[in-house]
């Protein structure tokens, strides 16, 4: 979170290996691979967090280890989306859905943003941000700060689609402040970027 990728690879490189020592390879798929996806994709390698992701989830689908699969499959889909490969990113969603386990508040928080960002892509505004806003709701109800920021940012993509610049920028400034009350500096200095290009 403070930027430092050559630390955080470190880190997760050591994880592994005690993972590996402790005779756990399972948990790597569980820990490790959703976090250096998160690192790979605050370095801008979308391409090795994708990678990631599809073998994580596949792993996890092999495994019907069902407790962590509705989750990363949200966030594979999600990062889809933002490659603009929507019918992979439905597919991923279809997919978490129907495996995500209903008292996961995790999963549901995060397939909620994933279907408002596929709606939204499909010109149902109306139900992208219902979608998202129940996704906002839950999320508020927790205190994991990085993720209400994440559904900041999927609200902001719903509302830029659905031509509402002033409310998708007021969403975007909220996740800013929430990744900055977290001290992510990574995600915050990332989406500074991203609204700059912008």
């Amino acid at each position: 979170m403070l930027g430092n990728s050559d630390v955080a690879l470190e880190h997760l490189a050591a994880a592994r290996s005690i993972y590996d020592d402790l005779g756990r390879p399972t948990a790597n798929v569980r820990t490790c691979a959703p976090i250096e996806a998160q690192v790979a994709r605050l370095m801008g390698d979308s391409e090795r967090a994708l990678a990631i992701l599809q073998d994580s989830c596949a792993t996890l689908g092999e495994m019907q280890n069902w407790n962590h699969f509705g989750t990363q499959a949200a966030r594979l889909g999600d990062l889809l989306c933002d490659l603009d490969r929507e019918a992979e990113a439905h597919g991923w969603l279809e997919s978490g859905e129907s495996h995500a386990l209903g008292d996961d508040l995790d999963a549901q928080i995060e397939l909620r943003a994933l279907r408002a960002r596929v709606l939204a892509r499909e010109g149902n505004h109306a139900s992208a941000e219902e979608a998202v806003r129940e996704a906002v709701a839950l999320a508020d109800e927790t205190d994991a700060v990085n993720q209400q920021a994440a559904v900041q940012l999927s609200l902001a993509d719903v509302l830029r689609l659905a031509d509402r610049a002033t409310e998708a920028l007021e969403a975007l400034t909220c996740a800013r402040l929430l990744y900055e009350r977290k001290e992510n500096a990574a995600a915050a200095a990332r989406l500074g970027m991203a609204a700059a290009a912008a």
